[in-house]
């Protein structure tokens, strides 16, 4: 039967039906309604990655990996931009002690571990003694702490339960330096840079600000791990200004955005350009974060410019970013040049 069992990342579609499965079994329990709701949620929004084992079309065991604080009880040491945070590991009971949750276990992990996170933790209640055991096995041998979280009430007149809990992590260790190169655009590398534009924005046009740049003509710098496209960002220039046209990292937490935007920086300081800036939609919560910190600040707001100028020239601009967010603000960021 092992070998009839799948390993994948859980799309919304899959949860939901898990999840209504889930709710009819402890329909007595109102915590579930609300850890549905959670989930979803956080899944929408790019705060969670959830992890299946499938066997015969049935979830049998699960786990859960926060990559963001939000909704994180005691998140402080628990989740960052190389942590991720596991929790709602559950096996159907029949399917216990048969190694299918360990084998889901190891795809997540390597999963994590592919885009860059090289530290897990978990919380366990003391008295779970059984599941502190796997969990050494595991390799989660470093303590953290020990904190309370608030479990929701299993009824509508109880109180919300107090639960201690402890904390755990364990390190990930590469299996190899990591090394790339950042490397000028050149017209060979042109047919490949035009594919990931097609992938990545459905065109290699690009829209800003109700204008059609042509993404095939722009300049830029690739990220290259064995002669592999891993991160480009392209650029043009305008009298003096320097402004990204567009921005993606293949390989998460291994500072190739920054290091991308680290060189179009290089750039516009040896061709004494004034300023970088950038536009973004109001949707790209985890890029307008990213931005920020690598020292650009706010200096436009153009409201509505998606409805009434750029989804006229490209209608293929969704309605709703994958988040739940209705995509129809730019957001122009920059970066004064000393």
């Amino acid at each position: 039967m092992m070998d009839e069992y799948i390993c994948k990342i859980a799309t919304i579609e899959e949860m939901e039906q898990n999840w209504n499965c889930l709710v009819e079994i402890h329909k007595d329990n109102n915590a579930w309604k609300i850890w549905k709701e959670k989930a979803i949620k956080d899944m929408q929004n790019r705060n969670t990655i959830v992890y299946y084992g499938i066997l015969n079309g049935i979830v049998i065991s699960e786990a859960t990996a926060f990559i963001a604080s939000v909704n994180v009880q005691n998140s402080d040491g628990l989740v960052n931009d190389n942590t991720a945070y596991l929790s709602a590991f559950r096996t159907r009971e029949e399917y216990q002690g048969k190694k299918y949750f360990s084998k889901l276990y190891n795809f997540m992990e390597k999963d994590l571990k592919r885009r860059g996170y090289s530290k897990l933790t978990l919380g366990v209640e003391p008295c779970e003694t059984t599941n502190i055991k796997i969990y050494f096995n595991y390799g989660f041998t470093d303590y953290i702490k020990t904190a309370y979280e608030i479990y929701p009430a299993k009824n509508e007149n109880e109180e919300p339960e107090k639960i201690l809990v402890n904390y755990y992590s364990k390190q990930l260790k590469d299996d190899e330096e990591f090394f790339y190169e950042i490397v000028k655009l050149e017209e060979k590398d042109r047919e490949k840079v035009n594919a990931i534009l097609i992938n990545e924005w459905e065109a290699t046009d690009i829209i800003i600000r109700g204008k059609v740049i042509d993404g095939t003509k722009l300049d830029g710098f690739i990220a290259l791990k064995n002669n592999e496209i891993i991160g480009l960002i392209t650029y043009m220039v305008e009298a003096n200004e320097c402004e990204i046209c567009s921005l993606n990292s293949f390989v998460e937490n291994k500072g190739i955005g920054t290091a991308l935007i680290n060189k179009v920086k290089e750039y516009a300081e040896k061709n004494s350009c004034s300023r970088i800036k950038l536009i973004t939609t109001n949707d790209n919560i985890r890029g307008l974060e990213f931005y920020q910190k690598r020292g650009f600040t706010f200096s436009n707001l153009f409201k509505n410019s998606i409805e009434e100028y750029s989804r006229k020239l490209k209608p293929q601009i969704p309605l709703y970013a994958d988040n739940g967010l209705p995509i129809k603000d730019e957001i122009e960021l920059e970066m004064t040049i000393m």
